[in-house]
């Protein structure tokens, strides 16, 4: 009884030294290098720039992608909602958020098109070995993204296999995959190079859903040791 006691007053102070607590999401600030740990790079160089508070996806690779390590994800997060804030400073690439990856890259992708030619202005889809297959058909909005290189908030809400897509919180699209491509996984980023190398910088990540602990990541410590510290206990 007192080793099971000790263990909950270590796991308490843990947290009280590693996180802010949040009553919205689990969010990641990218304002500490230690904050990459809980990233891994799956194609492209990732990093963070922690005097902006930036992560930053440099690719030469077709969809550049780096994933949440296992240490800091749940499989039994299926049902979220996620949200991020990116910028692309290469020009004719395409960006943004994956979630439900099979821990080699593959997913649902949601992007936006920062490149001329015949790509419409949204893309929502899997990206699978290589394969881009649209779920979404063709966006009402053709072209480039004319504000690819200003901050843009991407987020989609996950409930079994219909996804709600948004854009700076304009309602774009509510798809549904009746072929159930993915069913679990974690989330990923992408900067995927076309003609250019892709540059594209993710300022936060917020994710929010049952199950996910209501936490930020702070300047004290690391998400992968405390979450995988909590998951063992």
């Amino acid at each position: 009884m007192k080793a099971k006691m000790l263990n909950s007053i270590l796991v308490c102070l843990l947290l009280m030294l590693t996180f802010q607590i949040s009553a919205e999401s689990l969010t990641w600030n990218f304002d500490k290098k230690e904050e990459a740990d809980d990233w891994l790079a799956i194609r492209g160089k990732w990093e963070i720039d922690t005097k902006e508070g930036l992560f930053i996806g440099t690719s030469d690779f077709d969809e550049g992608t780096a994933i949440v390590s296992k240490d800091a994800w749940d499989n039994k997060w299926v049902d979220y909602t996620l949200e991020v804030k990116v910028r692309n400073m290469g020009t004719e690439n395409h960006f943004g958020i994956g979630f439900r990856d099979d821990g080699a890259g593959n997913h649902y992708g949601f992007y936006m098109n920062d490149f001329v030619g015949p790509e419409t202005t949204y893309w929502f889809g899997t990206f699978s070995n290589g394969t881009y297959t649209a779920f979404a058909g063709s966006w009402a909005e053709n072209g480039n993204y004319k504000d690819a290189e200003k901050w843009n908030v991407m987020k989609v809400v996950v409930k079994g296999f219909t996804f709600d897509l948004y854009i700076n919180d304009k309602l774009l699209k509510s798809v549904t995959d009746n072929n159930k491509a993915f069913k679990t996984g974690p989330i990923a980023l992408v900067s995927d190079k076309n003609q250019k190398p892709a540059i594209a910088q993710f300022d936060y990540i917020e994710l929010e859903g049952e199950g996910i602990p209501a936490m930020t990541v702070s300047n004290l410590g690391k998400l992968t040791t405390t979450w995988a510290s909590i998951k063992s206990q």
